[in-house]
């Protein structure tokens, strides 16, 4: 009997994976921040008082793109009032306020360089209209470049899970509609596979089951990889569990077992083949006998 684990949303990882920080990841609030000082007097103050009365953000802590959204549009409500104070023209003031979105959640990107060219967009679009398509542009970018930290640090713990669980054989892949796959293997020969998925809101879910299992553990599998996943710093809704009854249920399980038996059919002597070449290597000795004695 197998089973499968499902956790509908994950809302945070309490500690940056070391991965991730040797990878250079930067807030993007730093970059917004130090290139702010090529902006004219007037926004530069605007956007230097707005920034004040921001929290301080750490990397210490990821969180999917919903959150931080959500958090930069309450801390922007906040600003509105020093903005209109500012009495800056339109594209300065949307110009002002872009980089403030940006600097006002904490942002993670892999690598600076992909920010940095819409940002400089941003800081020399002239008109209204080209800073909203740059506003735009950087807003997506932005988000995007969150989306994949906070994936990659979600498949980072879930790695260090899976071989503080046991399954230190590991093999991770990229799935066909995009998912990301890991598999792994115990000393026993047991499986357990994961998939991460993007969800319409941009965060991830979670999904684990175990695989090929016959003698009851999967209960206490999916329960030391549940534990070793909060030792992880992951954060997510309360997971539903269900029996598979043997079925695979995840398109990751679904493939790995059917990898496992085309492995093992090609491994075992095809006895048929082996039976029939026989045969007819007697056939032919015993045509060749009846052929000399003639």
């Amino acid at each position: 009997m197998s089973e499968v684990l499902v956790a509908p949303s994950v809302f945070g990882i309490a500690a940056l994976p070391a991965g991730l920080l040797l990878g250079g990841v930067v807030l993007a609030a730093v970059l917004v921040r130090r290139l702010a000082n090529f902006m004219e007097s007037q926004s530069r103050k605007a956007f230097e008082d707005a920034v004040k009365t921001l929290p301080q953000f750490s990397a210490d802590v990821l969180r999917p793109p919903s959150l931080v959204e959500h958090d930069a549009s309450l801390y922007m409500k906040a600003t509105r009032s020093l903005m209109e104070e500012a009495h800056l023209p339109t594209a300065e003031q949307m110009r002002v306020s872009a980089l403030l979105s940006l600097a006002s959640g904490p942002y993670i990107v892999e690598t600076s360089a992909v920010l940095e060219q819409p940002l400089a967009a941003l800081l020399s679009a002239e008109t209204a209209a080209e800073v909203g398509r740059a506003r735009k542009v950087l807003a997506e970018t932005a988000r995007t470049e969150h989306q994949q930290a906070f994936t990659h640090g979600l498949t980072h713990a879930c790695e260090s899970a899976f071989r503080k669980t046991g399954f230190s054989n590991l093999a991770a892949s990229l799935g066909r509609r995009g998912e990301i796959r890991v598999v792994g293997v115990d000393s026993q020969g047991r499986s357990l596979v994961a998939e991460i998925r993007q969800g319409k809101n941009g965060d991830p879910s979670l999904e684990a089951e175990v695989v090929g299992v016959r003698d009851g553990s999967c209960h206490e599998i999916l329960d030391a990889f549940e534990k070793a996943l909060i030792e992880q710093g992951v954060r997510h809704l309360p997971p539903t569990r269900k029996a598979t009854g043997g079925i695979c249920q995840l398109e990751a399980a679904k493939d790995f077992v059917r990898r496992q038996s085309d492995r093992k059919a090609h491994s075992e002597p095809n006895t048929v083949v082996h039976a029939q070449d026989g045969q007819r290597r007697a056939l032919r000795l015993n045509q060749k006998k009846v052929q000399e004695v003639g």
